[in-house]
């Protein structure tokens, strides 16, 4: 596998250095202001790419992912920025609810923003058109949760504990390479996190991913003591 990794990034290269190149003549030479930020996407997510097949391959080759500190929020926006188009162009709504309050986390960003943008694309592409996604986030004691919930086909208790194995998909046959579950389920633990996949009531899949954090300030409750009396006393 490691192989033919390599290989694939090899291959990958050439053409991705041709496009960035276009990408880059383009920006200098557009003349109006919508064009040169379009050629300037195309070449931040060539540069994008390349980061993450370098970090794949180091991490295949047996070295270890990044141990930075960084804002939860920040991998969750990039994540659904990165994936807007798909569902815009699927027909589906993506909802966000996230805590105002959202812990910092500590690992590799882009590889959490990798696995995080493959649950959304699994769920935008089992949804049908003028369905929602919707994307949340708790926090509990030193973690965080993000849920994100479709409501698709669903698949079965049996389905849902083989989805992240490598090459098993449940799309269509030519639809999908099995990988994008396996590869986020990897990413999470080697952030010491668990993935799951549930079905949902009524219909639909719920992937759960949990992840070590650290501890935010959350207000102490209020006693019944000090609450103020509803009749006003």
């Amino acid at each position: 596998v490691l192989t033919f990794a390599a290989g694939l990034a090899h291959e990958v290269a050439t053409p991705l250095g041709v496009i960035g190149m276009r990408a880059e003549q383009l920006e200098a030479h557009a003349e109006e202001d919508r064009d040169r930020r379009a050629a300037r996407a195309v070449s931040e997510q060539v540069l994008r790419i390349r980061e993450s097949m370098q970090r794949f391959l180091a991490i295949a080759r047996g070295g270890a992912p990044l141990r930075e500190r960084f804002a939860a929020r920040e991998v969750i926006t990039d994540a659904v920025a990165r994936v807007q188009h798909r569902f815009e162009r699927a027909g589906v709504t993506l909802r966000t609810v996230l805590l105002d309050d959202l812990p910092r986390l500590h690992g590799d960003a882009r590889l959490l923003e990798h696995a995080l943008s493959n649950l959304l694309v699994n769920a935008c592409d089992a949804s049908p058109a003028g369905a929602e996604v919707v994307l949340t986030t708790s926090a509990g004691a030193n973690e965080l949760t993000i849920e994100v919930c479709d409501r698709g086909g669903g698949m079965d208790p049996a389905q849902a504990a083989r989805a992240v194995e490598p090459f098993v998909s449940t799309k269509p046959e030519g639809e999908g390479f099995g990988l994008g579950l396996a590869i986020a389920s990897e990413v999470v633990r080697m952030h010491r996190g668990r993935l799951g996949l549930d079905p949902r009531v009524g219909g639909g899949t719920r992937a759960v991913l949990r992840l070590p954090a650290e501890e935010t300030d959350v207000p102490a409750p209020t006693s019944p003591a000090a609450q103020p009396d509803p009749a006003g006393r």
